[in-house]
């Protein structure tokens, strides 16, 4: 046989050997001779006795085995050097309790300012004891003691706190004033907005400039001037932004309106202060330059010309009002209030227990045939749909869908009253049979809030029209009712009807960012606005001329209000809830008061039908934004504005049809795709 060499790893009185040779025969001199080196400290008697002594016991460490010392353990590099890692962080937040004074660096200062912010109201003694509560919190969690004395030497003083937001605020303003110069900008936008939050009164001033990010791409850039208040007039506040723009000048920013331009303004067109007021005593005051351009808030805009119009229709929300958003206010305020008694589990088992019921119940059925026959057949529907595929998924929605992240309907809360209608009307006859269930299960308790909303909610969704004033037809020999819709459940459709048809999709537009621009420039699409205007006006116009009685999602409304009855002789049924006149009123005056409000604050942005004098012409309102616009119709403005130019003549001269002195210019033509 072939002597082959081979090495032998080993331990021999507690010292570790290794030699390559023949093992067929091994020797105890060959042993000692293969015993490794020891340090000096270990080359004494008493290591040599512990080293007999100590007892050695297998170890796997991934395919291999070895013997270590018993109590000990073998470790891989990787993960030694992440216990040592964490073992660091350790120490570091030991020594951070043991400092007699803060021991925040100042990066940690500013993280805690810029957070701090958000505390608006907040005092700087109780952001001192938030800092405590959530460093104390912190440290009960993974098991770190410290004490109430070490706690209050390390949080940072109340002057300190104070020093740290302004410390922020001047290096916010030097950096965004050497963002701007990097940027070589010439032009400046100012947003402004009045708002009260936490009964504290505020007037936001921000600044926006197009600029470039690090990849050199166009974007749109923005700082927050502050929020400090001012008046609810005009003069207040344009004096309270210049006042604010100061605060760019002693950064180093020159607003000479020569070197920068502050160019334009935006706000809401609303009270005292509104954007149009304040406009001209910025111009005259010499903060904007002579060729500014105003345009009104877009979202405040078309959000005002919806709620007008539904309020015109079928009244405002509130106390002592019925109306579909107000009982859909009573919903979101019955549920908020179940679940903080019986929790997220218990709201769900009791929709599950409601859901059971309507299935089983006779007289439950049977109301709800008679209550929304409509509603209740499409919900059994997909109930018995989804037990009978085994669709958890889809039993998990509809037992959660009615109760999770809805909005309080209110008209000024942009797009809130359209996302939670969609869920009241679609769990309409759920909802009704849960406030049924808490009416019931809270009769001993008159003085309960619970009871107050549910209570409300049944009185608005029972409204219908009443056998004494309308000719309530029978069924047959039959002496009760047939199905009559509640009045509120087509309010409702007609409201979601409306914002399929245009208000979600125009809204949506004015909501999302320029594509040129990068994703932070969300609602900054004025330069793509006057064909979005067109698009709106012409949509809107088709809908009030009685397109909406041939649009699809408006189906659902038609089939509800064509079950109404007509009036009873004597009866006015236009000023009663229900009945079909009341809601071909309602359809008028929806459509009425839409379109007077589109005009007032959406249409003249762009153009207004024979200015007054005092407003700027309509060449001003539409030429930025035409030629920065879509670049096909810029394209044809350009063309259009170089021949009226060189052919034209007396350019003053010119009728709506593009004639000048005789000349006709030939527009081109292309489909352009807004959407």
């Amino acid at each position: 046989m072939t002597a082959t060499a081979q090495t032998l790893s080993y331990v021999l009185n507690g010292k570790a050997g290794k030699f390559t040779k023949d093992l067929r025969v091994v020797t105890l001199g060959d042993l000692e001779e293969g015993l490794l080196h020891l340090d000096e400290d270990k080359q004494n008697s008493k290591a040599e006795a512990t080293r007999k002594k100590t007892n050695l016991k297998p170890f796997n460490y991934g395919a291999t085995s070895c013997w270590v010392p018993a109590g000990a353990a073998v470790i891989g590099k990787s993960n030694l050097t992440k216990l040592n890692q964490k073992a660091e962080i350790v120490k570091k937040l030991d020594s951070f309790f043991s400092s007699n004074q803060s021991a925040f660096s100042p990066q940690a200062l500013r993280i805690l300012t810029m957070f701090g912010l958000s505390n608006m109201g907040g005092s700087d003694e109780g952001m001192e004891m938030l800092i405590a509560g959530v460093l104390k919190a912190l440290c009960h969690d993974i098991g770190f003691k410290v004490d109430s004395t070490k706690l209050g030497k390390v949080v940072p003083s109340r002057r300190t706190i104070a020093r740290q937001e302004k410390n922020l605020m001047v290096d916010c303003l030097l950096h965004a004033v050497q963002e701007m110069t990097k940027d070589q900008i010439k032009y400046l936008f100012l947003i402004v907005d009045h708002g009260k939050r936490n009964g504290i009164e505020h007037f936001v001033k921000l600044v926006r400039w197009g600029g470039l990010d690090e990849k050199g791409n166009r974007v749109i850039k923005q700082l927050c001037l502050d929020m400090d208040m001012s008046g609810h007039t005009a003069k207040s506040a344009a004096d309270a932004i210049k006042h604010s723009l100061k605060k760019l000048e002693k950064a180093g920013l020159n607003l000479d309106l020569v070197t920068v331009i502050p160019s334009g303004v935006t706000g809401d067109a609303g009270g005292g202060a509104a954007v149009q007021h304040i406009f001209p005593l910025l111009i005259n005051c010499k903060v904007l330059g002579d060729a500014a351009t105003i345009i009104n808030c877009q979202m405040h805009g078309l959000n005002n010309c919806l709620s007008s119009a539904l309020i015109a229709a079928f009244g405002d929300a509130g106390i002592n009002h019925n109306n579909v958003v107000q009982a859909a206010y009573a919903y979101v305020k019955m549920m908020k209030k179940l679940k903080e008694d019986v929790g997220h589990d218990g709201l769900k088992d009791i929709h599950k227990c409601i859901m059971e019921r309507m299935k089983t119940d006779k007289a439950w059925k049977d109301e709800a045939k008679w209550h929304n026959g409509k509603n209740f057949e499409e919900t059994m529907t997909k109930w018995m749909a989804a037990i009978e595929e085994g669709d958890e998924e889809k039993l998990h929605v509809m037992l959660n869908e009615n109760y999770k992240n809805v909005p309080d309907p209110v008209f000024s809360r942009w797009t809130s009253v359209i996302k939670t209608l969609k869920v009241f009307i679609k769990n309409w006859t759920s909802i009704y049979f849960l406030a049924v269930t808490v009416k019931q299960s809270t009769l001993k308790q008159k003085s309960s809030l619970l009871a107050s909303y549910a209570n409300s909610l049944i009185g608005h969704m029972n409204t219908r029209p009443s056998q004494e004033k309308y000719n309530i037809l029978l069924d047959g020999d039959n002496t009760e009712q047939k199905e009559i819709p509640p009045t509120l459940y087509a309010q409702g459709q007609w409201i979601l009807a409306i914002g399929a048809s245009f208000f979600e999709r125009h809204f949506g537009f004015m909501m999302h960012y320029d594509a040129k621009f990068g994703k932070d420039s969300y609602g900054h699409v004025a330069r793509l606005y006057p064909e979005r205007v067109y698009a709106m006006h012409r949509d809107l116009k088709k809908l009030a001329e009685g397109g909406w009685k041939e649009d699809p999602n408006f189906a659902a409304y038609r089939k509800t209000v064509a079950k109404f009855p007509e009036a009873a002789d004597g009866f006015n049924d236009e000023i009663i809830d229900g009945g079909r006149a009341f809601f071909a009123n309602a359809e008028r005056v929806f459509f009425d008061n839409f379109k007077s409000q589109f005009t007032k604050h959406v249409a003249s942005c762009v153009r207004i039908p024979n200015p007054p004098p005092k407003v700027a012409p309509n060449t001003a309102r539409l030429l930025p934004y035409m030629i920065g616009g879509h670049p096909d119709l810029a394209r044809e403005f350009a063309s259009w504005l170089f021949a009226a130019e060189e052919h034209g003549g007396d350019v003053d001269a010119c009728d709506d049809g593009g004639v000048y002195d005789g000349f006709q210019h030939q527009f081109g033509k292309k489909e352009i795709v807004l959407d």
